[in-house]
C-alpha cells in the first residue's frame, strides 16, 4: 500500500528547524520499514528545498503536476484554506486513481501499519480537554459563503479533528465529505467573526474538520 504527502511551503521558507526535518525524514524512514510505498505532492519550486534537507531521494513518486493541473484549487483561497490542497490530493488518490493510498502528514512517526479494517481512518494527534479548544474558534464564528446552511448532521457544539492522517475505504463517502466541504470553502470570504482577539486570521481552515467529523 501507499502513503502520500502533500508539500507546497518551500517558496515560503529557505530551512525549516532541524526538529521538523528530522521527524519527516524519521516518518518516512519508518513507512518504509512497515512496507509502504511513499508519494509526494509538491510544487517543481519545492524539489530543490526536498533535496537539501535530503528527504527528496526518499520518496519513490513525486508528483508535480497535480497542483498545477487541478481545477478546484484556484477558485479556493488557498492561504486560508490550505488543507485543500491535501484535501484534493486524497480525492485524486481514492476517487480518481482509487489507488487505495493513505494520506499522512509529514510529522506523524507510525510504528505499526496503519489497520484498515474499517470504513475510513482519522487520526488526530491533538485532544482536546473539558471541552476547551484553544486552537480553533468556535463554529458560530467562522464565516460562511453568502446562503451557506449548516447541514443538519452537523453539530454546532462539537469540536474540529485536526487530522493527521485519513483513509476512507469507499470512495462515495469521501466525495460526500469532499462535496460538504467544497460548500463550506468555496465563495468563503474567511473571516472570524465576533471574537476581536482573533481578528482575520487562518482558523477559517477548521470548519472542513469539523464537517469531517460530523460525516
Amino acid at each position: 500500500m501507499k502513503i502520500f504527502n502533500t508539500f507546497t511551503n518551500a517558496r515560503h521558507i529557505k530551512k525549516l528547524p532541524e526538529i521538523d526535518v528530522l521527524i519527516w525524514l524519521a516518518s518516512l524512514i519508518q513507512y518504509k520499514s512497515l512496507g509502504y510505498s511513499l508519494k509526494l505532492y509538491c510544487l517543481d519550486s519545492d524539489i530543490e528545498f526536498l533535496k537539501q534537507e535530503n528527504l527528496y531521494d526518499l520518496y519513490d513518486e513525486i508528483d508535480t503536476e497535480f497542483f498545477k493541473t487541478n481545477e478546484t484549487l484556484p477558485k479556493l483561497n488557498g492561504e486560508k484554506f490550505w488543507s485543500s490542497r491535501k484535501l484534493e490530493a486524497i480525492y485524486h488518490e481514492i476517487c480518481e486513481l482509487k489507488s487505495g493510498a493513505i494520506y499522512s502528514d509529514t510529522d506523524i512517526i507510525m510504528f505499526k501499519p496503519i489497520d484498515t479494517n474499517c470504513d475510513a481512518v482519522v487520526w488526530s494527534p491533538e485532544p482536546r480537554y473539558s471541552g476547551q479548544n484553544t486552537i480553533y474558534v468556535d463554529w458560530k464564528h467562522l464565516s460562511k459563503p453568502k446562503g451557506y446552511k449548516m447541514p443538519d448532521f452537523i453539530k454546532r457544539e462539537k469540536d474540529a479533528y485536526n487530522c493527521g492522517i485519513m483513509w476512507f475505504k469507499d470512495p462515495e463517502l469521501y466525495k460526500f465529505y469532499r462535496e460538504q466541504y467544497l460548500r463550506f470553502a468555496l465563495n468563503n470570504p474567511c473571516e472570524i467573526t465576533g471574537v476581536p482577539e482573533y481578528g482575520n486570521n487562518l482558523f477559517a481552515c477548521n470548519g472542513e474538520q469539523r464537517i469531517l467529523k460530523a460525516c
